[in-house]
């Protein structure tokens, strides 16, 4: 893959960032199937930019296949939180969303809802699902990323990007700092590649693309 294939994003683009299906093709190195974790309402760039390939979406939220706004193509749903173990997790609903932290003062609001969901690990669903590798995976689970993260032992090798939230500002009580979650991507064979957000002056969090250590484009 050269430098030029990696070209400049059109202006009109270049203002929503490059979470865009035109910039995620372009390093898309070779994945035979997607995992969303956090799903929420969809990833409809995403959806788009791997249209053809089989996705795996996962949220614990109740109802949460119904909450879909735009679905993949070919697509299964597992409806359950994914963290370091097996067990249960508390999900606290606020509104719409959910997370299984208390938030700090910068972005709390009041529980609509709370309730127990069954917990896995990303390497038991990658067996349970018989994914086809190399792996693509999101990650946006609003504060829970390094659990999630945990999760992925035997099975690191088989994913080929990682796109993950990652908390800048202090979202939640006793979250990660963004040097532990990018340390723990660097521990399972990842880098930082990019940002894939507009730059902010005060960001709570980015959207951040991680590639393998040994991905051409870091030549």
């Amino acid at each position: 893959m050269t430098d030029e294939a990696l070209a400049p994003v059109p202006a009109a683009e270049a203002d929503e960032g490059l979470f865009t299906p035109r910039y995620l093709r372009k390093i898309d190195p070779g994945v035979a199937s997607v995992i969303d974790v956090g799903v929420n309402h969809g990833t409809p760039a995403l959806y788009r930019a791997f249209a053809r390939l089989p996705f795996l979406l996962v949220d614990p939220q109740q109802g949460a296949d119904a909450r879909l706004n735009v679905r993949p193509r070919d697509y299964r749903f597992a409806n359950v939180a994914v963290g370091a173990s097996p067990g249960s997790l508390t999900i606290h609903e606020e509104g719409g969303r959910s997370t299984a932290l208390e938030r700090t003062a910068l972005t709390r609001a009041r529980d609509t809802d709370t309730y127990q969901a069954e917990m896995t690990t990303l390497d038991l669903l990658i067996d349970a699902f018989a994914l086809p590798a190399p792996i693509g995976l999101k990650i946006d689970t609003e504060g829970f990323e390094l659990e999630v993260l945990k999760g992925l032992d035997r099975h690191a090798a088989d994913v080929g990007f990682v796109i993950c939230e990652c908390s800048v500002r202090r979202r939640f009580v006793g979250g990660y700092a963004m040097a532990d979650l990018v340390g723990a991507l660097k521990a399972k064979g990842f880098d930082v590649f990019n940002f894939l957000n507009p730059p902010k002056e005060k960001p709570t969090f980015y959207d951040m693309l991680f590639l393998r250590s040994d991905h051409p484009l870091f030549g």
